[in-house]
């Protein structure tokens, strides 16, 4: 049956009918039932599953524009029956009935106002006149709206809320989606902003034009996105259909919408984010400057953690490893000699020991960053003091051409020896084993330095499959990682195992840049894919754009930031990425921002600055305090709740006490006050919290977290 022949309308348009003799609203999605004021505060969002209630053009103006106040433009154009259609009634009948039954002359209203003190014209489609539907008048008043915003300079806001086209206007309509368009190029063209939001439903020509020029896309929760419906493509290409096919998140997760807009539903994306640094203890890069004494290193070492935790950093990846010696006592390699001045020599204290009691101090989570195939050259090895060098015990395990030529800086282990990856095995599980740390990381470092590299008897001796070297080569990286982290789960499984590999996994342009699989035969990706890594963290030290005129003439190429960090969240394999920012090279400290932005809309779980010390200069790298996302592939199971919460008033602060179901347990502290983006107060590993700024009869929320990043049902308190 043609659809001009249905006898009941299929999308009812009525208003949300009343129950009772008072005014009580029930949600259609989860069917809590309030009174009308209270969906009227909440913005017409239920409270309790946060579905968005459908209402009118003016409604959104009113709770748009500053004090409600508007002012309307274009306000008695109408729609004409010009083709004289007709189905069961004609379009003119049509017309008349649905003006009747709203009040408004068609689909759209165009209004200004001012938005938080900015000018701005807002056109809004009402899905009650004939289902938001888009006809001559609707094309016109949205073009009208473009050319208002185009003449004045303000901001065009456009809402859709529509089932598309009018087809009681058949071409006349259609060619309202070119017309649109048109104006929307002339308005990017003069370099105003066009902010589209998408509600529900936005679909048909609507979706086809207008909805998606946006220079920002704005979309409802769940909200119907698309051109043709999903039960009519289904039908046409006779395939099942991707799960929340063309609702507002899987539009997202596709890149086609920029936010999805509610006061909590970006809360995962605000909640979580790792926001990290590595601490470079590497010849006393951030740590410890300068000197050997062990009181100043310390207060050293707790200023930087102090700064970490003011300016928001939830996380630490703090060198451990250096060129085969350490920063902490073990049987099997020296102490670096920045400790103490001498190789070998221990200080009097334990640097990780006291460095992770600092991190627990602050509330920031502790990752260990070993550097694993490179040491340093045969003549750059100073004598140890203690336990011997790789030079001394294994130089068969070293490069040979490190052999051959001294006075090289550097040198690398040999990755197709199974007894260097036995070796590192093992001394990277006795580190496991004497440290409650919640992360391993392994630097670029572990790769292969050169397709050069000498290893003919090697790939003789170990390739029982028969594999190419380059295979071979990769393999033996592999194997050593799928070994490492079955250790490592062995001895805590809650243990976060992550690698930072080369910035470049596959070239995304013309620039030369290095390819790990293929060059150094770092295939990192395989990693994930096998299940044997938590978490990639690449080391993209590169700006956005093509090659600058003076580096291609020093031929320092670059990849494009963006095009990278693009590929890395396109290819995370259900585990996380964390985009390292190397902000010691000038030209990526001077866009910072922009790189912490791009990597977010790429989908990346956060950032690493590299190094500590460079981040000193940046006043605000974060504005908000976040959780390290968790790793909901290892465990989903929620922790206990807090018991015998309590609170007091203390030297003016307040604090606040509790039992923990676990002593490894953290503690996450929340203001209870939806109007925040990210109410995220603290998180900390003590039975105690003091000096909060709350206020008299604030409610705070507290969850426990475990090591997996799970957190438990909220304990509630009313801080008195």
């Amino acid at each position: 049956m043609a659809w001009f022949r249905r006898e009941a309308p299929s999308i009812s348009t009525e208003k949300k009918k009343n129950t009772g003799e008072t005014k009580w609203w029930k949600c259609d999605d989860c069917g809590e039932p309030m009174h009308q004021t209270q969906i009227e505060d909440a913005l017409y969002v239920c409270p309790k599953c946060n579905f968005h209630d459908s209402i009118s053009a003016e409604q959104y103006f009113n709770i748009l524009c500053d004090n409600g106040k508007y002012m309307e433009f274009d306000k008695n154009m109408v729609s004409v029956d010009i083709l004289e259609f007709k189905d069961i009634k004609t379009y003119k009948q049509r017309l008349a009935e649905a003006r009747k039954k709203t009040g408004l002359y068609d689909a759209c209203r165009n209004v200004t106002g001012t938005l938080d003190g900015i000018h701005v014209v807002i056109s809004a489609m009402d899905f009650a006149f004939i289902g938001g539907s888009m006809g001559s008048v609707v094309g016109e008043k949205i073009a009208r709206a473009i050319d208002r915003s185009a003449k004045t300079k303000y901001p065009l806001i456009i809402i859709s809320k529509s089932g598309g086209a009018r087809m009681m206007e058949a071409a006349l309509s259609l060619m309202q989606m070119a017309k649109t368009s048109a104006r929307l190029t002339k308005l990017s063209k003069a370099g105003v902003p066009y902010i589209s939001v998408m509600t529900n439903p936005t679909t048909g020509g609507v979706t086809a034009s207008f909805a998606m020029l946006g220079d920002f896309h704005i979309a409802e929760p769940k909200a119907l996105i698309g051109f043709a419906g999903p039960r009519v493509i289904k039908e046409t290409i006779r395939r099942d259909l991707p799960e929340g096919f063309q609702r507002a998140e899987f539009l997202k997760e596709h890149g086609f919408i920029d936010i999805i807009a509610h006061p909590n539903a970006n809360a995962q994306d605000e909640k979580y984010g790792l926001q990290g640094a590595w601490i470079v203890t590497a010849f006393g890069i951030d740590w410890p400057q300068k000197t050997s004494n062990p009181d100043i290193q310390k207060k050293q070492l707790e200023k930087i953690f102090q700064d970490l935790h003011k300016k928001k950093f939830n996380a630490v990846f703090f060198q451990v490893r250096i060129r085969a010696d350490l920063a902490y006592p073990s049987s099997i390699e020296p102490f670096h000699e920045y400790f103490t001045g001498t190789l070998g020599k221990a200080p009097v204290y334990d640097p990780v020991a006291y460095a992770l009691t600092l991190a627990r101090k602050y509330g920031i989570e502790f990752h260990a960053w070993f550097n694993t195939m490179i040491l340093r050259g045969k003549h750059a090895t100073k004598s140890s003091a203690s336990i011997p060098t790789l030079w001394e015990t294994h130089p068969e395990w070293i490069d040979k051409r490190a052999l051959q030529n001294p006075n090289n800086p550097t040198a690398y282990l040999n990755p197709g020896l199974p007894e260097v990856r036995n070796y590192l095995v093992r001394l990277i599980a006795e580190f496991a084993n004497s440290y409650n740390v919640d992360g391993i990381q392994l630097d670029d470092y572990l790769r292969y330095p050169t397709s050069d590299f000498p290893d003919e008897n090697e790939f003789n001796k170990y390739n029982p499959l028969h594999l190419s070297l380059k295979n071979w080569r990769r393999e033996n990286i592999n194997t050593f990682v799928a070994e490492l982290y079955d250790t490592l789960m062995t001895i805590k499984p809650y243990l976060r195992f992550g690698v930072t590999p080369v910035g470049v996994y596959k070239r995304q342009d013309k620039e030369p840049a290095m390819e790990a699989p293929t060059e150094v035969y770092q295939d990192s990706r395989e990693w994930v894919k096998r299940g044997k890594c938590d978490y990639l963290a690449p080391q993209v030290y590169f700006y956005t754009g093509t090659t600058t005129p003076d580096d291609r003439l020093a031929r320092k190429f670059n990849p494009d930031f963006e095009k990278l960090v693009i590929d890395w969240g396109k290819n995370k394999f259900k585990r996380h990425v964390f985009i390292g920012l190397g902000i010691y090279k000038p030209k990526i400290k001077a866009e910072w921002e922009k790189q912490v932005a791009l990597s977010k809309e790429a989908h990346a779980d956060g950032v690493i600055f590299y190094p500590y010390n460079e981040t000193q200069s940046i006043s605000t790298p974060f504005l908000h305090r976040k959780l390290v996302p968790p790793m909901v592939w290892k465990s989903t199971q929620k922790p206990s709740k807090l018991t015998h919460v309590s609170s007091e008033l203390v030297n003016g602060g307040f604090r606040i006490s509790w039992t923990k179901p676990k002593s490894d347990y953290r503690v996450n502290i929340y203001r209870k006050n939806i109007s925040q983006i990210n109410p995220f107060l603290q998180n900390i590993y003590e039975s105690t919290v003091e000096n909060l700024e709350l206020q008299q009869n604030e409610v705070i929320e507290l969850t426990t977290m475990d090591r997996y990043g799970n957190e438990s049902d909220i304990t509630e308190i009313i801080v008195k």
